[in-house]
């Protein structure tokens, strides 16, 4: 059910963690945004081909008649986990922040793990 999680940002005060709802979120736009912002982002090679298998494995299973948030949030975790020690999210910033932030508070607990990447 694809259509189901809200848009927002995940937040942290203290020892508190929440989701921000704003708006319906389109996992797949969201998805589409992520890939032309890596397109346009230099990395070094070990992430760039990280980031594109995670890519494709997500595509997968958004496709699916049931796609599996647990896994796709495990392969962004993967993707994120890379970008960042590529220093690609401080280097392209929004670009990349923006679209993985959506699809964390889309998959919701299984986006937790990104969500910590990100900030």
């Amino acid at each position: 059910m694809s259509g189901g999680r809200t848009e927002g940002g995940i937040f942290n005060i203290g020892s508190q963690h929440g989701e921000a709802v704003f708006g319906a979120v389109d996992p797949g736009r969201e998805l589409r945004r992520l890939r032309v912002a890596l397109a346009a982002t230099e990395l070094p090679a070990p992430a760039r081909r990280e980031a594109d298998s995670a890519m494709a494995d997500v595509e997968t299973e958004l496709a699916a008649t049931r796609p599996d948030r647990g896994r796709i949030g495990a392969r962004l975790g993967t993707a994120a986990a890379a970008l960042r020690d590529a220093g690609a999210l401080a280097a392209a910033g929004a670009s990349l922040v923006e679209p993985l932030s959506r699809l964390a508070a889309w998959l919701g607990p299984a986006g937790q793990s990104i969500g910590h990447l990100l900030g």
